[in-house]
């Protein structure tokens, strides 16, 4: 049964989604909460719309917050309200692979926070956030609904390096190899010439045993 959820508490959440980097609208931060709720509780968070949006806007008028960079009705922490990091070449987070979750929003702005962050072009930025959604996406659609892990670091050597961990759902292999989604050779999902090209390097291991994908990437920054 979904666990209710106290002003202080939601308030604390919000603030700490923020302060991850995370840019969305009402509708996505409330999915959010939801996963929190889940990825710490167990249980769903129940959260009404109303009551986010007029924390955030709370968080807006006091400095905190603000609206996103394309589009007023999203959310992202202020500028001044993020202090600087020396130690912030890595990252490391979990989300469900479900779409009621927001996971695709969830990746695509907590990463690219993290990217701008640490300095990265804008042309490797949008390489980089193409490839990582198109894999995702895959995971959203071939995963079977539950956790998926990401992290990545910047090394030494300015070299961007990417895990996706998700668990696969059943499914034919030789039906969908036969509608194309898959290549006889490799079995690689579709989309993966895609990620070949915006990425430097790029594996996809399927685990049979575990009924697992894990997808390793690289991308040399300029």
């Amino acid at each position: 049964m979904p666990l209710e959820i106290t002003d202080i508490l939601l308030e604390k959440l919000l603030a700490d989604i923020l302060a991850d980097g995370l840019t969305g609208t009402v509708k996505d931060y409330c999915a959010w909460i939801s996963l929190e709720g889940i990825l710490k509780y167990n249980e769903e968070l129940i959260v009404e719309d109303a009551k986010v949006k007029a924390i955030l806007d709370a968080m807006k008028a006091k400095g905190y917050a603000t609206e996103g960079k394309f589009d007023k009705n999203e959310y992202c922490i202020a500028p001044n309200a993020l202090p600087r990091r020396t130690d912030f070449l890595s990252d490391s987070y979990s989300v469900y692979g479900e779409a009621k979750y927001s996971p695709i929003q969830y990746v695509r702005s907590r990463q690219e926070h993290f990217l701008e962050y640490n300095y990265v072009s804008e042309d490797d930025i949008m390489d980089i956030s193409i490839a990582t959604i198109e894999a995702i996406e895959n995971a959203v659609k071939y995963g079977d609904g539950n956790v998926v892990h990401i992290d990545y670091l910047i090394d030494s050597s300015r070299t961007l390096k990417l895990n996706i961990i998700n668990n696969i759902k059943e499914f034919d292999l030789t039906n969908e190899i036969e509608r194309g989604k898959y290549s006889s050779n490799t079995t690689l999902m579709r989309g993966i010439m895609v990620m070949q090209k915006l990425f430097n390097h790029l594996e996809l291991q399927i685990i049979d045993d575990k009924k697992q994908a894990h997808l390793y990437a690289e991308k040399k920054l300029t």
